[in-house]
């Protein structure tokens, strides 16, 4: 069974499949960018709500499944909106 099944299911959309690149500019306002990091291994893409206990919990959900992750290249961005100063206290929690 697929990672991704295990939280997903095989049937959802978009799960296992490759986005198209885009931009994202993090907590300090640089900008990252999906095309510079997903050459480097795995690419772990979320987005959630910080005020939604359903996203919270999938977002706790994906950390733990992170940290089963045995390829040794990988990385992990979160996508959220909102103050980047209550962002960035809800990234430290």
């Amino acid at each position: 069974m697929p990672l991704t099944d295990q939280f997903y299911a095989a049937n959802t959309p978009g799960v296992g499949r490759v986005v198209q690149d885009f931009g994202l500019c993090n907590l300090t306002g640089a900008y990252i960018y999906t095309a510079k990091v997903r050459p480097k291994g795995l690419l772990v893409v979320v987005f959630f709500g910080p005020s939604s206990a359903p996203s919270v919990r999938a977002l706790d959900a994906v950390q733990a499944w992170t940290a089963e992750i045995t390829t040794p290249k990988w990385s992990a961005l979160a996508v959220t909106e909102g103050d980047r100063e209550e962002v960035a206290a809800f990234a430290e929690q």
